[in-house]
């Protein structure tokens, strides 16, 4: 993650901007918090962090709550409250919601499994941006839905060479193991 990578100075700014109430910075404090852990109470903290930017409009930071109630890092995981703030988040257009709830319409996790809409939802998303997380979502549908590993490779390739490391483990995947769960060596 690139919450790793922060610079002093860059945590520095992401404080400042959080006790001046940028909502931006909430979310990005919160994130730095949740995903680095660099203080005891850091979860509690970046859940107010996440709150008070889900407040002030960021669909990003009621996503990112969502996954604390699915990872349990409220206490205790509800998977009912991470479905309905995830599905809420999607509907304001967040962009971390969207690739959570796109995962879960394709392998059908809390949702039935609906590969079809997920890919006319993708093809939309691509349509708008050139966000790469697309392109490996994009690679696990066509996985899921066809079983055509050469296709889900093009996916998952483009997706590396745009700097989606989520995707080098699905590729490495569809391109060593055969359907039935063998490594094979396709050269």
């Amino acid at each position: 993650s690139a919450m790793f990578r922060l610079t002093q100075e860059q945590i520095d700014a992401l404080k400042l901007g959080a006790q001046q109430c940028d909502a931006i910075s909430c979310y990005r404090l919160g994130r730095y918090h949740i995903s680095v852990r660099p203080e005891v109470e850091s979860v509690a903290f970046a859940e107010e962090l996440f709150h008070r930017a889900a407040d002030a409009g960021v669909a990003d930071a009621m996503a990112a709550i969502a996954l604390m109630w699915k990872s349990g890092d409220m206490g205790l995981v509800d998977l009912l409250e991470y479905k309905r703030l995830m599905d809420q988040a999607f509907a304001e257009g967040s962009h971390l919601a969207a690739k959570w709830v796109l995962l879960d319409m394709i392998y059908g996790r809390g949702r039935e499994a609906d590969i079809s809409g997920a890919i006319a939802h993708l093809n939309k998303l691509m349509a708008q941006s050139d966000e790469p997380t697309w392109l490996y979502i994009m690679g696990c549908a066509v996985e899921e839905q066809s079983g055509n590993r050469a296709e889900a490779a093009e996916w998952f390739v483009k997706a590396v060479d745009a700097g989606v490391t989520d995707a080098y483990i699905d590729l490495a995947s569809v391109t060593t193991i055969d359907k039935g769960g063998n490594i094979v060596d396709y050269d």
